[in-house]
């Protein structure tokens, strides 16, 4: 039943130069998110902490 939910990876879609690319890509994507999102990051942290020390 779970070998039905294998998915074939970049490397077995595309040549290998491709799937690197690809990655590249996505890898990029990620990375400028987490830059666009940086303030939001931080407030999440700085929440998390104070909820922390509140509870101690």
């Amino acid at each position: 039943m779970l070998n039905e939910l294998i998915y074939p990876t970049k490397f077995e879609k595309a040549n290998a130069t491709q799937a690197i690319i690809e990655f590249i890509i996505e890898r990029y994507q990620i990375t400028s998110t987490t830059f666009d999102n940086f303030d939001l990051e931080i407030k999440t942290v700085k929440n998390s902490i104070l909820k922390k020390i509140i509870q101690s």
